[in-house]
């Protein structure tokens, strides 16, 4: 009979030890008391119940309920940590702050017609693609204060063809939120309509007449601070000028270009886009820019020929206000050197607008129109160019974020030599989508 007994005593211990060894491994183990006479060993049968000891009788079947798992206990314990491991990725991001890459891309597909009713028979008719253009954009911060950018764009050509080319490749430098320093190839911070990117922008093209004081890109270094909520955005930088025109053939142009930007929106930032689609309040941006270039000229030999500065001022205005949206700039130019007696100068100056009509809540229709005049070489041998283009863009999709992202323009343009007495007439249809 004590035989019998001492067999239960094991049976239910290794039991409750059993139905506990969840919870032995989340705590420190403890020695079980040494038993106070050796007992024979226990040996259990392939189904796991334990064997009946030697010369005695076949014990009780044990309890079920000492062997039920505990799920409370351990559903608790694998919540907790898919929770704790949640955390730590979701806060693992946002401590750094950093993105490998984001991609993004555009496609501007244009075809029409222009006509020159005073040109030779061979130039009077151009058919085909005015002013395609596509791009892809590579940005990201891998590190913490640290972002890139790089803007890669094919641009048609006249003959069969696209010219490649570098927009923007640049590396910056931000140490807190609104400073930021930038190095590498950029827009020189100057024309409004030279700066932005090309999809934001009314038309399907830059304003003709800014084409005249800034084109393209610069390798150089930048300084931006940007405060109250945007609303306050100024730069300086140095450049090398490739955008200025100021490369001839003949001579060499030593001298870095130097410039200086600010930006006013007193009541609250301007829509991304050159179209008020979301109907705001009255908002207005104020904005002047200034190049300054002084250096020396060499000749193909590699002497100096003269000493040169140049000068370029920039002001302009925007306001949009419940659908509509009006942009105009006024440009100037003032070269001198110790050889010429006089400058030479050139004036720019353009307009447009247009308003945004919204039909349900995804369908936009936007009539525009631009007028532009242009003058160079005034003091000298004057030529003025007159532009003026017209029509309306559509946007299937006014309802995303940035409505351009979709968007289909038919316009006029017309052309207007003064000086030469020559006019060009055109019909396009632009297809836009920004991915």
């Amino acid at each position: 009979m004590r035989a019998r007994r001492l067999a239960l005593h094991a049976i239910v211990l290794g039991a409750v030890l059993a139905g506990h060894a969840g919870r032995a491994v989340a705590q420190p183990a403890q020695a079980a008391p040494a038993p106070a006479q050796p007992e024979p060993q226990q040996q259990t049968d392939p189904t796991g119940q334990a064997a009946p000891a030697e010369g005695g009788a076949k014990p009780e079947a044990p309890d079920d309920r000492l062997f039920a798992p505990h799920p409370p206990l351990a559903l608790w314990q694998g919540a907790a940590a898919e929770q704790a491991q949640a955390e730590q990725a979701a806060a693992a991001p946002a401590a750094a702050g950093t993105t490998r890459y984001v991609i993004d891309g555009y496609l501007s597909a244009s075809v029409g017609l222009r006509y020159r009713p005073d040109a030779v028979p061979r130039d009077r008719y151009q058919i085909g693609s005015l002013g395609t253009a596509a791009g892809i954009l590579v940005q990201g911060a891998p590190y913490e204060h640290f972002r890139y950018m790089i803007h890669v764009g094919f641009a048609a050509l006249s003959q069969p063809g696209f010219n490649i080319y570098v927009d923007e490749a640049d590396i910056a430098y931000s140490p807190f939120e609104g400073l930021s320093f930038k190095v590498g190839h950029m827009r020189v911070p100057f024309s409004i309509s030279q700066v932005a990117l090309v999809t934001t922008l009314m038309f399907p093209t830059r304003a003709g007449p800014t084409e005249v004081f800034q084109s393209g890109a610069d390798d150089g270094i930048q300084a931006a601070l940007t405060v109250l909520d945007e609303r306050v955005r100024a730069s300086i930088g140095a450049y090398n000028g490739s955008s200025l025109g100021l490369f001839d053939p003949f001579f060499t142009r030593v001298a870095p270009v130097l410039s200086a930007f600010l930006d006013v929106q007193p009541f609250g930032t301007l829509p991304a886009i050159e179209a008020d689609s979301r109907h705001g309040p009255f908002r207005l941006g104020l904005s002047c820019g200034g190049l300054l270039t002084r250096g020396n000229v060499y000749d193909a030999a590699g002497y100096k020929a003269s000493t040169f500065q140049d000068l370029r001022m920039n002001a302009a205005v925007r306001a949009a206000f419940r659908g509509l949206f009006l942009q105009g700039e006024y440009l100037r130019r003032l070269e001198t050197n110790d050889l010429a007696g006089r400058p030479s100068t050139a004036t720019g100056l353009y307009g447009e607008t247009t308003y945004f009509l919204l039909f349900g809540d995804s369908f936009g229709l936007a009539p525009m129109a631009r007028i532009g005049r242009s003058r160079i070489d005034e003091a000298f041998a004057p030529r003025e160019t007159v532009e003026f283009e017209a029509g309306f863009g559509i946007y299937p999709r006014a309802d995303l974020a940035d409505p351009s992202s979709l968007r289909v323009i038919l316009e006029y343009t017309n052309e207007r030599r003064v000086t030469e007495n020559e006019t060009a007439h055109g019909a396009i249809a632009n297809v836009q989508l920004v991915w």
